[in-house]
């Protein structure tokens, strides 16, 4: 018969950094709090691992966004239909009423809350916006 051996003894695992405790990550990086790292310390670990921000990603052009946006088929349907529903007949002048009409109804709802807020106390106030 045969005897199975004990599988050889491995090292704990180490704790994932985010459950670290303070102490425990600034041990594992040795730092100390009070003094934190010496400017040798800083050189070497910025020469080791780099400057400690985001690199810098390519600009694009104002044309090749635009584009990008429209490159969704439906973006191209809207738009398409937005353009010719200018040219159906009475449909224009439909559109730019509508416009200045909920521009005139927002402006008055508008005047209506602040009519209301100059009536009330400022606490009163503060307290119905942040609900």
């Amino acid at each position: 018969m045969a005897t199975a051996e004990a599988p050889a003894p491995t090292a704990p695992a180490k704790k994932a950094w985010h459950a670290l405790t303070v102490e425990d990550a600034l041990k594992d990086q040795g730092v100390e709090e009070s003094a934190g790292l010496s400017a040798v310390e800083v050189q070497s670990r910025r020469a080791k691992f780099g400057s400690n921000k985001f690199a810098d990603a390519p600009r694009e052009s104002r044309l090749t966004v635009f584009l990008r946006q429209y490159a969704d088929p439906m973006q191209i349907v809207l738009l398409v239909a937005g353009i010719v529903s200018l040219f159906i007949p009475n449909q224009f002048a439909t559109g730019v009423l509508r416009r200045a009409y909920s521009s005139h109804v927002r402006q008055a709802i508008r005047a209506e809350v602040e009519k209301d807020y100059v009536k009330m106390p400022i606490d009163e106030i503060m307290r119905h916006l942040v609900q």
